[in-house]
């Protein structure tokens, strides 16, 4: 819990997760809960998660909202800049499962997450979904053959 307290102060930020189609959580989301409590203030104006399933529609939220800050979670581990070159605001990329996914995990990444921001990065580094092993590796997975 120490990890989920205010530590930097950002106004009205916005997420974006590329998990196939572009899903962008609501203010009231566990999400913007987390982010909210360790200064990153998210905007007030998404009432409901959003569902889009193309670019032109989450520039039109984009637009409506006018975050600040957009995060951005890809779908791989690596940072591709060019997944992101029609956003026109300032962009921080986290790797896949990062904020999508919540765990035991969250406040560690949420804090590497603060220290990118902070250090004028665009790629939050060493998160548990890029350092946790894969259940893919032998030994690991009961199922693994």
């Amino acid at each position: 819990m120490d990890l989920l307290r205010q530590s930097i102060d950002v106004e009205d930020a916005m997420v974006v997760l590329s998990l196939g189609d572009y899903v962008i959580p609501c203010e009231a989301s566990y999400i913007a809960s987390a982010l909210n409590k360790v200064g990153i203030k998210y905007v007030r104006d998404l009432k409901c998660v959003e569902l889009i399933t193309n670019k032109d529609g989450v520039i039109d939220i984009i637009n409506r909202v006018n975050p600040k800050l957009v995060i951005y979670e890809g779908k791989t581990k690596d940072y591709r800049p060019q997944e992101t070159s029609w956003i026109n605001r300032p962009v921080v990329h986290t790797p896949n499962d990062v904020l999508a996914h919540f765990g035991p995990s969250l406040p560690l990444d949420i804090q590497l997450l603060i220290n990118t921001i902070k250090n004028g990065e665009k790629f939050v580094k060493g998160t548990s979904s890029i350092t946790r092993p894969s259940s893919m590796i032998p030994g690991i997975s009961p199922t693994y053959d």
